[in-house]
């Protein structure tokens, strides 16, 4: 668990399904805490201009290859704008919504602090996406559900956001980097499917590859390394039954996940019909 965190995780067995209990940070707290992290000085990677241009690149490169042509979007979450600026740098006409949106971008015209409730009912676009946003909500399908109402017909709705069933899950333990005050939900792949199911998509598929710049995985996860456990506990005796419990616990997750544990993150996509 990050330093200063202290949560609790409950995880339905049936579906893989997991959710923080009880909750250190409503919706809002959320919001006022992400005002100021586009903005400060910054330690964290993840909030560094230059890595998140870089991610929104692979993140833009990714929809192009679905879509296989420009068009209009809408970023829900769009933070500081970064996705929506690549974005329009390649053609789109890009616009983002996020309630969070720093002081210093308001006036942007591609930019509202705003959420979808706002948004016009006759607006509609191309592609919608939610890159690492549904994980905050308080209602995600419901979100997902007003998302939807604004993809054009034979447009695509995108999600992304971190993996449950993954290996990295499984060796991280409590120190996993998605286990975050603010992170509300936790998703695997086939939650995420029969929401965009329930919501009448089509053409649903999980992306093969995790979108960061220089992480590895696939959709399959590697097979557990032996020789690392066994190098721990010569090296720290006291800690041999927790390493040989850790490769039985990766191997089970290989076996679980076999199509899906690979991905430390992951994205979902459905088309809207026509």
């Amino acid at each position: 668990m990050p330093a200063g965190y202290e949560i609790e995780i409950k995880e339905c067995g049936a579906c893989g399904f997991a959710w923080q209990w009880p909750p250190q940070r409503d919706l809002e707290a959320s919001i006022q805490h992400a005002k100021t992290r586009y903005t400060a000085p910054q330690n964290s990677e993840y909030y560094k201009s230059d890595k998140r241009e870089r991610v929104a690149l692979e993140q833009v490169l990714f929809v192009e290859s679905l879509t296989h042509r420009l068009g209009s979007l809408l970023d829900v979450g769009a933070g500081d704008g970064t996705f929506v600026k690549v974005a329009a740098s390649r053609g789109w006409s890009a616009a983002g919504l996020d309630p969070a949106a720093p002081e210093e971008i308001i006036g942007n015209p591609s930019i509202r602090q705003t959420t979808l409730d706002n948004l016009g009912a006759e607006e509609f676009f191309d592609l919608v996406t939610l890159w690492d946003v549904i994980e905050h909500l308080d209602r995600p399908l419901d979100v997902l559900r007003e998302a939807v109402e604004h993809v054009k017909p034979g447009g695509w709705l995108v999600v992304e956001t971190g993996n449950f069933q993954s290996m990295d899950r499984v060796k991280a333990g409590s120190t996993w980097w998605a286990y975050a005050a603010d992170h509300r939900w936790y998703f695997a792949p086939p939650v995420v499917e029969k929401m965009l199911t329930s919501l009448g998509l089509i053409n649903i598929k999980c992306g093969d590859r995790v979108l960061r710049p220089g992480w590895q995985g696939n959709k399959q996860a590697s097979a557990p390394w032996l020789g690392k456990h066994i190098k721990t506990a010569l090296a720290r005796p006291h800690h041999a039954a927790r390493e040989f419990h850790g490769y039985m616990q990766e191997w089970a997750a290989k076996d679980k996940w076999p199509l899906w544990g690979g991905l430390s993150i992951f994205n979902m996509v459905g088309q809207r019909r026509l």
